[in-house]
């Protein structure tokens, strides 16, 4: 007669060794003490996981969602499955954090998951990972130069058309795509000027890959062509006849080159 330990019989069923301990001194599940510890028959346990575990997993006939959420309520509590949907949809939220709350091990939430949610079902890493790339969006949109450019950016573009560029832990917070172009972000820096009334700004030219340079000014922005700028430092007069006026707040450099 095969006999499991209480880890041993934890794993079979799915379920923490507290909650075997628990289920075992109740008489919930049949076993015996030897020596101090726990046995469980083999065939004791086949059966609790037939009558027990299977009802709110899958077995050989497949509850409806209606009533695999009713029967999850009734051994969970009430309430229990819409937490559980939460859990699900918030990545941040790994499976053994959801495992904690219901006594059982982490691979019985990943089981409900598939379950509940069989196309949205990710593996942990998975999720680590979507929680980690909604951290760092987060972050990005809190870069006063990256927010500053979505905003005006979003006044002439789609969404889509801007794309964040990925490195390896975050998002870059000083270049981004737009319509497949690098555009370069930074800032005018604001010099003294005999004419209080013409704002001089020095524009640091981007010495990385670029197609394009986006200044935020104090107000409003120039968008410029790399092209159009010399190798390290321009200068930039917030007036009509200065050479780079016709960049001011417009992204017309980027739509003239569609056409």
């Amino acid at each position: 007669m095969k006999m499991y330990n209480t880890e041993e019989a934890a794993k079979f069923l799915g379920l923490m060794p507290q909650t075997i301990q628990a289920y075992a001194c109740s008489g919930c599940l049949q076993a015996q003490k030897i020596h101090g510890a726990w046995q469980f028959e083999a065939t004791h346990l086949e059966q609790y996981d037939k009558n027990h575990v299977r009802k709110i997993g899958s077995g050989k006939k497949k509850l409806s969602s209606d009533e695999w959420a009713r029967r999850f309520d009734e051994r969970y509590g009430e309430g229990a499955y819409e937490r559980l949907l939460k859990d699900f949809q918030i990545p941040c939220i790994d499976y053994q954090e959801t495992a904690d709350k219901h006594g059982v091990e982490r691979e019985a939430v990943r089981k409900w998951h598939d379950r509940i949610l069989p196309e949205g079902a990710k593996t942990g890493h998975e999720r680590r990972h979507v929680c980690a790339i909604g951290r760092w969006k987060k972050e990005l949109f809190e870069n006063e130069l990256f927010s500053a450019f979505y905003r005006d950016a979003r006044k002439f573009f789609q969404p889509e058309d801007i794309e964040t560029i990925l490195t390896s832990g975050s998002f870059r917070t000083r270049a981004v795509k737009l319509k497949g172009k690098i555009v370069a972000l930074r800032r005018g820096t604001e010099v003294p000027s005999l004419d209080s009334h013409r704002k001089t700004y020095h524009l640091r030219v981007p010495q990385e890959q670029a197609d394009y340079a986006y200044y935020l000014l104090r107000k409003g922005f120039l968008f410029v062509p790399r092209n159009e700028m010399p190798q390290t430092m321009a200068t930039f007069v917030d007036n009509k006849t200065w050479k780079y006026y016709r960049f001011r707040d417009n992204f017309d450099a980027i739509f003239a080159e569609k056409s």
